[in-house]
Order: structure tokens, then C-alpha cells, then sequence
């Protein structure tokens, strides 16, 4: 019998790979180009493609729709349906399946949160190696969430996955140094987090320069970073900007500023992105300055802004579902 050669051996390969395909080796490029639509902005085109996806298969395409509908982006928001997505997903171990299920229930998209189960299933991602979970983890330490609160656990996890490369972890780190005082140390992880492109970072550079914790106070400097989070969609900072603009710190105070950045702050709220009722308590002091004619013009143009602001929240929060990052996910 002779041996069959190499240029013998090649076409067979190559018939073996077309008769036997993954089960959603088409579906996969349908969830590529979802990623693809994802990114320009197009959220109901990448829902189309994930759901071809998730039909063919794909726990990528089930993963993608879930995040869309747990989003609100390019279909309505419907909590129990990415849930129902997310546990498809998960229920083949696909670890990043795993990890969004873990999210649905941190988030109260299964109807209440569970925090052990979400624990539970972010350990369940992370041995299966998938980054965020590690991250993950970390948070539910740092939070107590399901666990007991312990920021030496959240260091140990924040730390394997800052060594697989994830910069999101930068956030976590510098709030846990700012709450042990270590403010130096936090100031440099709030820092290079901003440099990675990492919103919630700038708010907290905001309020280190504006409190001179770790750093020499500077109002403006704390406007800056303030600014830069707010226009990317967080209450919080939406807050902080208006509340910096109403007491002027050293310079004068620009009351329609922030009568117009608190009443933003008020739109964004919500309970996975909350201002802590505070824009609420800071508006009526603010509104005794102005006439109701200019309040009136405000609250116009805040309307206006805070849709600009809610855009470059969705696409600052599908960038990181595309990049294996953690997204920010709001609760039903």
C-alpha cells in the first residue's frame, strides 16, 4: 500500500473541515458582524445578527442579545429575557455565558438580586478563565456582596486579573486604596484607569482634586475630570460637576451651570447608576438663584444634553462588551 503524500493528504483535510463544521460555524460570523455593528452604533442591526446567532447556536449570539436586552440598546429592555438568554448561554459553559448570568443576578435582572449565585457563577467563569469574572469576584469581596466584606480578597482577585491584562480593574483598586487612606496610591490607579479609557476614573480624579486628597487642590482641574465622566453618562459625576459649579470653591459660582448639570444628574439616576438623592436635595438651593424663566431654558437644554450624554454611555458600554471588559449593566 503506498503512502499517501503530502498534496494527497491536503484535499482530504480539506473535505473533512467542510463535512464537519461546528454546529454554529456560520452563526459565528453573525456574531462577529454583530460585534462589528455594535461598535458603529448600529445596536438594532447587532441584535439582528446576535439573534441569527443565538438561533444557530452560537452562546456568543445568546450572550450579545442578552447584554442588548438587559441594555436597552436596539430592542426594548426586558430584563427577563436576557436572563433567559444569559442562562442559555451558561447552560453550556461558555464562560462568558457564566459571567453575564452572574451579572443578570448581581443586577436584579432575574427579579431580585442573589449575590451568592452570582458569586457562584463568576468563580465558575473564572476557572474557566475568563477575565471579567476574576474581576468580578473581586468586587463581590470588596462590597461584601454574598461574601464577607474583605479587602485583602478583593486585592488577591482585582490582582489575577490586572495579570491577565484587564484594565478595568484599575477603578476598583484606587477606591479601595482611597477608602485604607493610602491617597497617593490611589491617585496613580485612578489615574492610569483614565488613561484606559475608564469613565467612573474620572470622576474620582475629580473629587481627589477637589478635596486635595493625594494631590494639590485645584477647581479646575477638578471641573476637568468631573466634566469628562459627567458627558459620559454617570449621575454621579453629573452630580459632583454641579455641585462643584454651585460653590465655586475659590472662584465664582456658575449657577446656571449647575442648576443645569444637577438637573442632568436627576434625568441619568437610576439604581445601578444613582446619585444617592443628593442632585435632588442640591436643586431647590440652586433654583432660589435663578429666575424661572432661565430655569425653564435649563431644563431645556439639559434634556438635550443628557440624550448626548445617554449615547456616549450606550457606546463607552458596548466598546467594553466588545472588548471582554465589564459593561455597565442597568438593574429591571
Amino acid at each position: 500500500m503506498r503512502a499517501l503524500t503530502a498534496s494527497a493528504v491536503a484535499p482530504l483535510l480539506g473535505a473533512a473541515l467542510f463535512f464537519s463544521p461546528p454546529a454554529w460555524a456560520g452563526a459565528e460570523s453573525a456574531a462577529a458582524r454583530a460585534k462589528a455593528a455594535l461598535l458603529a452604533g448600529n445596536y438594532a442591526g447587532a441584535a439582528e445578527l446576535f439573534g441569527k446567532a443565538a438561533a444557530a447556536g452560537d452562546p456568543e449570539g445568546d450572550v450579545g442579545l442578552g447584554f442588548l436586552l438587559h441594555s436597552g440598546l436596539g430592542v426594548p429592555k426586558e430584563p427577563a429575557k436576557a436572563f433567559a438568554h444569559y442562562s442559555k448561554a451558561a447552560a453550556k459553559k461558555y464562560p462568558k455565558g457564566l459571567y453575564y448570568l452572574g451579572r443578570a443576578y448581581k443586577t436584579s435582572a432575574a427579579g431580585r438580586p442573589d449575590h451568592a449565585r452570582a458569586m457562584a457563577l463568576f468563580r465558575e467563569a473564572a476557572a474557566a478563565g475568563y477575565a471579567p469574572a476574576l474581576e468580578a469576584v473581586g468586587v463581590l469581596y470588596k462590597k461584601g456582596q454574598g461574601v464577607k466584606a474583605s479587602n485583602a480578597r478583593a486585592l488577591e482577585w482585582l490582582g489575577k486579573a490586572e495579570k491577565r491584562g484587564l484594565e478595568t480593574v484599575y477603578t476598583h483598586l484606587g477606591d479601595i486604596y482611597l477608602e485604607q487612606n493610602k491617597d497617593r496610591k490611589a491617585f496613580y490607579y485612578f489615574s492610569l484607569a483614565v488613561k484606559k479609557g475608564e469613565a467612573q476614573a474620572a470622576n474620582s480624579l475629580g473629587y481627589m482634586y477637589a478635596t486635595g486628597r493625594g494631590v494639590v487642590k485645584d477647581h479646575e482641574q477638578a471641573l476637568k475630570w468631573y466634566r469628562l465622566s459627567a458627558r459620559l453618562g454617570f449621575a454621579m459625576a453629573q452630580y459632583n460637576l454641579g455641585d462643584a459649579y454651585y460653590a465655586g470653591a475659590g472662584v465664582s459660582a456658575d449657577y446656571a451651570a449647575a442648576y443645569k448639570w444637577l438637573y442632568i444628574s436627576e434625568l441619568t439616576k437610576e439604581p445601578t447608576n444613582s446619585n444617592n438623592g443628593m442632585a435632588l436635595q442640591r436643586l431647590p438651593a440652586v433654583a432660589a438663584k435663578l429666575a424661572p424663566s432661565e430655569m425653564e431654558r435649563l431644563e431645556k437644554e439639559a434634556r438635550a444634553e443628557y440624550l448626548t450624554c445617554k449615547a456616549n454611555h450606550d457606546a463607552w458600554s458596548a466598546e467594553r462588551f466588545c472588548r471582554d471588559e465589564s459593561p455597565f449593566l442597568p438593574s429591571n
